[in-house]
């Protein structure tokens, strides 16, 4: 499994350094996002409550099966010996948040997977997200990123 998840981390990071003069990443920190899931005690009764644990421990394999560090790495190392691609790593904060139509604010829960806004804008979650970043990238603002 781990040849064959390398061995498709480095297709799809060669195609991305090959078609692309600028690729830009979440700068996520996948260790972070792997996090065991908290106890929760019932301040009455001192009994433990349904956390989540293992619907958490799950999504926490597949978070680590997925490489996404990897990736980075491999198009980090081909973008270099590329010499005219660069990489670069952004600051995903908020980025779901904002709507990419107009700006405002949509406060999500991490379980909400569909940006819907009162401009109109609805489309996935992760979509919005990169709509953002990709907006931030070239210094634009949310509106002027949606005429273009």
């Amino acid at each position: 499994m781990r040849n064959q998840r390398n061995d498709d981390l480095h297709q799809w990071s060669c195609r991305l350094v090959n078609t692309y003069e600028t690729i830009v990443f979440e700068d996520i920190a996948p260790a972070h996002l792997s996090r065991r899931a908290k106890p929760k005690q019932d301040a009455e009764t001192g009994h433990y409550l349904p956390n989540g644990g293992s619907a958490k421990s799950g999504l926490n394999k597949s978070i680590r099966d997925a490489g996404w560090s990897q990736f980075i790495a491999f198009c980090e190392y081909k973008a270099a010996n590329a010499g005219t691609v660069q990489v670069v790593k952004f600051d995903p904060k908020y980025t779901s948040q904002v709507c990419s139509g107009c700006g405002a604010v949509v406060k999500k829960t991490l379980s909400e997977r569909w940006h819907s806004c009162e401009c109109g804008t609805e489309l996935d979650r992760d979509h919005n997200a990169a709509l953002n970043i990709k907006a931030l990238w070239l210094g634009r603002s949310h509106q002027e990123a949606q005429a273009s």
